[in-house]
């Protein structure tokens, strides 16, 4: 009797990201239908443009992920990095982690195209401190604004707080790992060690030996280094990230036009920015509910009427949210970590040999 063959695991991984974008469609079905209605309202003409200003949005971020891939020691080719890029807002609403899912989904397709994992996470992390760091160039300038108009609100004040301790705490777990890497394992360490005396007076010690977080702190040490020993490619990265972040605005200022409402500089700064933020903090994946809120207030204190703030809210949501969401689940496929293909074979690259660590 010949032997069954085994069902491979990357396609139950897709089956289970089927099922679980199903569920975030049905859960906010109302929404989309309300998004579409409205969508169907703009000019067609400026609507395509505002798509194509989204895209554009996409092609910064592969174009910055790619100055950090490369700055430490990954080649990547930019067609196989858009579909990335596009597909990482997609895991993190389909598996909610707070930018974890996305994190991990760089150190799989790394791992899948034979480079190496650890240096794929430590790019998405640089990438997400150019993403933060942009962002809050222009909410900063955005507050300012408000501010000059009397019109700066606390919410606003705590949201540009959260940002700036999430970019700091970023900024700080990379400059300890260049420059103090003996503090970051100390720190490692630390936390290991308390976790395991947490666990033996619960009564579940664990079995495993206690390993250091020298050789994990040491690769991360070895790369930080390469990235600040590049400082073209930091440029590169620096004005790709404001790229996107224009980008963005721009799709905010052709929805607004679309919809026939006013649009000055200070209404799509403000309104893009801070709802930009709201989607970076909230406690929601991509900030499905609380942007929304948050958009529509703002839009309001600036002039636009109750419908107009709403209309615009969903148009600009229907651009940069569910069209990329729906992008993203057919772009799934094109990525190995969904084909259910064998992991290919690391290949050690030049430099990766760790430097001691003290």
């Amino acid at each position: 009797m010949a032997e069954r063959k085994a069902f491979p695991l990357r396609s139950l991984l897709y089956m289970a990201v089927l099922v679980l974008f199903a569920l975030a469609v049905v859960i906010r079905w109302d929404e989309a239908v309300r998004v579409s209605r409205v969508l169907v309202r703009c000019a067609p003409d400026l609507l395509v443009l505002a798509c194509v200003a989204q895209f554009g949005y996409y092609l910064a971020q592969a174009g910055l992920y790619g100055e950090i891939s490369r700055s430490v020691g990954l080649s990547y080719r930019y067609r196989h990095l858009l579909p990335l890029v596009i597909v990482m807002p997609f895991m993190s609403v389909v598996a909610p982690s707070s930018g974890v899912s996305a994190i991990a989904l760089l150190a799989d397709d790394a791992r899948q195209r034979g480079m190496r994992a650890e240096r794929a996470i430590i790019a998405g992390v640089t990438y997400v401190a150019f993403c933060y760091g942009s962002l809050g160039v222009v909410f900063a300038i955005a507050l300012v604004d408000l501010y000059q108009q009397g019109l700066l609100r606390s919410y606003q004040k705590w949201s540009g707080l959260v940002l700036g301790l999430g970019l700091a705490a970023l900024i700080a777990l990379l400059g300890l790992a260049g420059w103090a890497p003996g503090w970051l394992i100390g720190l490692f360490d630390g936390v290991q060690r308390a976790f395991r005396r947490l666990r033996e007076r619960m009564g579940r010690p664990s079995r495993r030996p206690f390993r250091s977080a020298r050789l994990a702190v040491g690769q991360l040490h070895q790369a930080v280094r390469e990235i600040a020993g590049q400082p073209r490619r930091l440029a590169w990265a620096s004005l790709w990230a404001l790229l996107g972040q224009g980008a963005s605005a721009l799709v905010l200022f052709l929805v607004l036009r679309a919809l026939g409402q006013p649009t000055t500089v200070p209404l799509v700064l403000v309104g893009y920015s801070l709802s930009s933020v709201v989607t970076n903090i909230s406690p929601t994946p991509q900030g499905i509910g609380f942007t929304e809120g948050a958009m529509v207030t703002v839009l309001r204190s600036l002039g636009l009427p109750r419908d107009g703030a709403w209309a615009v809210t969903l148009a600009y949501r229907g651009v940069a949210f569910w069209i990329p969401l729906l992008a993203g689940f057919f772009l799934t496929r094109s990525l190995p970590t969904f084909r259910g293909r064998a992991p290919a074979a690391e290949v050690p690259e030049s430099g990766d040999t760790l430097p001691p660590v003290t």
